[in-house]
């Protein structure tokens, strides 16, 4: 009866008249068992809650690297693409040639590229004014050009850079 709660009544007013003292043990052993006991439900909820979120995040990072790698292999696709001559360079005619294949266009937006800006994109991936772009050179820009215009203009400040960085090798031997 004790360990389950039930009689506590009785058994405590039997008690305290046989030793007034005795009160205060059981309310000292009501509280801390109560405490104890609110403790593990609280411990056994957070953990629950805890191992929820764990997975959850762990399902958003899978995810997302199936996201990435399913842009990756599109933008190898589209590189491949691109390539018409398929010596792994594509030159700035084959890239506007590619750009104006609704499909390719389409899955450029996909990727997170704007087609419209061709010119523009052709002229940043060249950042060593080659005229061709090879297959690392168009992912890299294409993992790092998704998203908002802003990336366009640091990329595009980043090639500037990169062409002055070449330009200042070259001239200083």
């Amino acid at each position: 009866e004790v360990m389950t709660s039930e009689g506590w009544a009785a058994l405590c007013r039997h008690m305290i008249t046989i030793s007034p003292g005795a009160a205060y043990f059981f309310l000292g052993f009501l509280s801390l068992t109560t405490f104890a006991m609110m403790n593990v439900v609280t411990a056994v909820i957070v953990e629950g809650t805890v191992t929820r979120a764990l997975d959850a995040e762990e399902s958003g990072v899978k995810s997302r690297e199936r996201k990435e790698r399913k842009l990756l292999r599109l933008m190898y696709i589209l590189f491949e693409v691109a390539d018409v001559d398929g010596d792994g360079q594509v030159t700035r005619e084959e890239f506007h040639e590619s750009m104006a294949n609704r499909e390719v266009a389409g899955r450029m937006v996909e990727v997170g590229l704007d087609y419209r800006f061709a010119e523009d994109l052709f002229e940043i991936m060249d950042y060593d004014r080659s005229g061709s772009i090879s297959s690392q050179e168009f992912i890299d820009f294409c993992s790092k050009a998704r998203g908002e215009a802003k990336a366009m203009s640091m990329l595009e400040l980043q090639a500037t850079l990169q062409r002055c960085n070449i330009q200042m090798n070259t001239v200083l031997g």
